[in-house]
């Protein structure tokens, strides 16, 4: 008995030495997102407020991230135009950042892509994502790599607002909107760096 339990004990530490938790650096990551309509579309960005990234000997893990929403910009726009869209995008036509000023993404599956290419994505990550307090799950595409001191993690996804109770200008909420819709779904590139 006392052979199997140290057996055990080792067989642990040995698992805790081949997986850490490495800790997103909010300056060195970014987020972009681009949202669309009938006439055109706008980019920006948002901040990462925290997060963390699991690797182990095997590879990426886990990924916990938590968006700052109160930090929304705009790129496409200058002036009082793209202040004009920043505040509504925090207003609760959209976003509601007064009442929800964070975002989440939580995985809950993440699986290697067999004979990913160099550079491309190498994992399969499934996650719930949360906006104003509303929770839908979500799958996408990563390229994470270790290169020694750092975990690197790029991945581009696209989730649907009117899932989120993001009302304003969609034509899932009012049919006859015409062309002053805008597209239910939101574009994010993210470009994470953690060590």
């Amino acid at each position: 008995m006392r052979s199997i339990l140290l057996t055990l004990a080792l067989g642990l530490g040995v698992l805790a030495m081949g997986q850490r938790n490495v800790t997103i650096d909010p300056a060195a990551s970014k987020v972009s997102w681009t949202g669309k309509k009938m006439t055109g579309e706008h980019t920006g960005g948002i901040h990462i407020k925290n997060g963390t990234l699991t690797w182990s000997t095997q590879g990426l893990m886990a990924a916990s991230v938590t968006i700052d929403m109160t930090t929304i910009t705009c790129s496409d726009l200058e002036g009082g135009a793209a202040t004009k869209l920043v505040n509504h995008l925090k207003s609760p036509d959209f976003f509601n950042v007064e009442a929800h000023p964070t975002a989440t993404f939580i995985s809950t599956k993440v699986q290697p892509i067999d004979g990913a290419a160099p550079g491309r994505p190498n994992y399969r990550v499934t996650g719930d994502l949360t906006i104003k307090g509303i929770t839908h799950p979500i799958t996408f595409d990563v390229l994470s790599i270790f290169d020694g001191q750092r975990v690197i993690a790029s991945a581009n996804l696209t989730f649907d607002r009117s899932k989120y109770d993001v009302r304003f200008g969609s034509a899932s909420f009012f049919e006859s909107i015409g062309d002053k819709a805008i597209s239910d779904d939101v574009q994010l590139t993210f470009d994470i760096t953690a060590k």
